[in-house]
């Protein structure tokens, strides 16, 4: 269980990661202050998107290794 978890979070961190910067960097390009503005817009979408990245990976896992069996 604790090797699932770990490999859960690596992947979610692989993927998620970069996705919210970008996604920052995206609605963060016309302001004035970018720099700031785009962390800030990361670590909201980090704060949100991280969770629920971590609940559905880990949920699709459960459900494909419950339909193995």
């Amino acid at each position: 269980m604790k090797n699932e978890l770990k490999s859960t979070l690596r992947f979610v961190v692989l993927i998620a990661t970069p996705l919210c910067l970008v996604n920052g960097l995206i609605f963060s390009l016309g302001s004035q202050d970018l720099i700031q503005v785009w962390f800030s817009r990361f670590g909201f979408t980090f704060l949100v998107t991280f969770p629920q990245a971590v609940l559905y990976v880990s949920v699709v896992k459960w459900f494909d290794k419950r339909n193995k069996v």
